[in-house]
């Protein structure tokens, strides 16, 4: 039994004195001097910026066509002053009828002009949508192809914000149509109702 153990004991420290050698690690490493340029080339397409930036705010534009707006029925307060609906206009209705006339045509050319003026800007917005697809075309990185396509969705929104602005135009058209309209109806029947209501009064003083 002894022996056994020595010879156990002896063997565990020649293990111990010749330690079993690691394997060696792999390396799927690639060096040739081809993969390392398309790994560069690659690295720079997902890392390099663009630096293009076409994006201009068209904010003061939306509001100068908002106020051309401002020289006729533009704000429910000016609709409701200018068309009071059911009232006697009186011994002033001449006059009241040329004003209300007068800034009704006045809105209906606002509305034309702006039209025009988002007509005007076609040959801008057209350049604009040039360059991106000159640069959409010639991107040739991933990040700079990425920067073109924001770009891209920016005029997008733009064109939304040009038509949203023609749908509001077109609102205030159609308020003020209906407005004049009704106003027109409404003091009809309220002068009418006092000329009735007179000559009632003087029928009944000459009995």
């Amino acid at each position: 039994m002894r022996k056994v153990v020595a010879i156990l004991a002896a063997a565990i420290g020649v293990l111990l004195l010749f330690p079993t050698p690691e394997p060696a690690q792999s390396c799927l490493c690639v060096t040739d001097a081809v993969t390392e340029a398309n790994t560069g080339i690659i690295a720079t397409s997902v890392t390099a910026p663009a630096g293009f930036n076409t994006f201009q705010s068209q904010a003061q534009y939306l509001a100068s066509l908002m106020g051309i707006l401002d020289g006729g029925v533009s704000d429910p307060a000016t609709l409701l002053t200018l068309y009071p609906g059911w009232v006697d206009p009186g011994p002033n209705g001449a006059s009241l009828a040329a004003n209300i006339t007068h800034v009704t045509m006045q809105t209906y050319a606002d509305v034309i002009a702006v039209a025009k003026s988002q007509a005007a800007d076609f040959p801008a917005q057209d350049a604009q949508f040039q360059t991106l697809a000159a640069a959409n075309a010639t991107s040739t990185g991933v990040l700079q192809a990425i920067q073109v396509g924001n770009m891209i969705a920016l005029a997008g929104v733009q064109q939304a914000q040009l038509h949203n602005q023609l749908e509001i135009t077109h609102l205030i058209l159609e308020a003020t149509h209906d407005a004049e309209q009704l106003n027109e109806r409404a003091q009809w029947g309220a002068s009418n109702q006092v000329s009735q209501i007179t000559a009632a009064q003087q029928s009944g003083n000459k009995q």
